[in-house]
């Protein structure tokens, strides 16, 4: 019971940040500069991680646009394929990140989904 209410909660939350961002969802080269900002502010990155943490969301960001974004995918095939993406980039970002900055990376992220359920209910 609990994985069917998990894997339901994901989809909803997948689903209402899916519409929200294939809205406008920008260049990958704007994605990835806002991403980088982000990461520099928020883990925050060293002045030595920077350009390659850029060229890292820049590389996951136009893979994202040729094989999610510029396709005609099911909700459902979109949200699986972003899935998978998003797991090859986080392999290769824990890498470059020390253990502090992955913590304050996983924590961040655990936040914005706490954020995206609280303004789907």
């Amino acid at each position: 019971m609990k994985t069917i209410i998990s894997i339901f909660s994901l989809l909803v939350i997948m689903n209402y940040l899916q519409a929200q961002s294939m809205e406008n969802p920008g260049t990958p080269e704007e994605r990835a500069e806002k991403m980088t900002q982000k990461m520099e502010e928020d883990l925050p990155l060293r002045p030595e991680q920077v350009s390659v943490i850029q060229e890292l969301n820049l590389k996951y960001a136009r893979i994202i646009q040729t094989e999610v974004l510029n396709k005609n995918l099911s909700k459902w095939s979109r949200y699986n394929k972003s899935m998978k993406i998003n797991k090859q980039k986080e392999k290769e970002l824990k890498s470059l990140l020390s253990e502090n900055q992955w913590k304050n990376y996983e924590k961040l992220k655990s936040e914005a989904i706490n954020k995206a359920w609280s303004q789907i209910f």
